[in-house]
């Protein structure tokens, strides 16, 4: 990093009644500058979005997608009394509460038992996860159908055939982080 030449600046401006801060980044070796690095922050923008644009794909594009890729698929160390299992976050359908123990339901149709709590997991577990009641936490992913359940609450089918109900107390809740992810 020592010959590594960074140059970054700040525009602030205002569009549409919002605020948006741009932070350009310009690095590349000393003598000649390789690629610009763009962030915008603004309040509209609800989940990250990686945009490259280039003459053509080369080696180093590729580096950058891959590390991009590895990101999103982070792995989850479940605790299954002494042993811990490596699972991708993607592959995790539902966690809920059954008869005082937690089961990770994926999308292989398998479970596991954990000594986790499912306070736990809503620590380590990034969106598209939501807790739908005291008992359970699904993956908007795997949402297949959401259909109006008595006194108030709704239930939810996943992949896989599973079945919840959500609480009347986080119905709300799920609707708008639903409603959030696929717009």
């Amino acid at each position: 990093m020592a010959n590594m030449h960074f140059i970054v600046s700040e525009l602030l401006y205002t569009k549409n009644n919002v605020t948006h801060r741009d932070y350009i980044t310009k690095y590349g070796k000393k003598g000649g500058l390789h690629m610009d690095v763009k962030v915008l922050l603004a309040p509209e923008y609800t989940k990250p979005i990686a945009e490259i644009k280039a003459q053509e794909l080369t080696p180093r594009i590729e580096k950058v997608v891959a590390m991009l890729e590895q990101e999103q698929q982070k792995k989850i160390m479940i605790l299954k009394g002494k042993e811990i299992a490596l699972i991708e976050e993607q592959e995790i359908l539902l966690i809920r509460t059954e008869v005082r123990k937690v089961c990770v339901y994926l999308t292989d149709g398998t479970w596991h038992e954990t000594n986790m709590t499912l306070a736990q997991f809503e620590e380590i577990l990034s969106e598209p996860f939501v807790r739908i009641s005291k008992s359970a936490i699904v993956n908007l992913e795997a949402v297949q159908s959401v259909k109006a359940a008595f006194s108030g609450m709704l239930h939810v089918t996943l992949k896989n055939d599973l079945d919840e109900s959500i609480s009347r107390n986080y119905r709300k809740y799920f609707k708008e982080k639903l409603k959030e992810w696929y717009s």
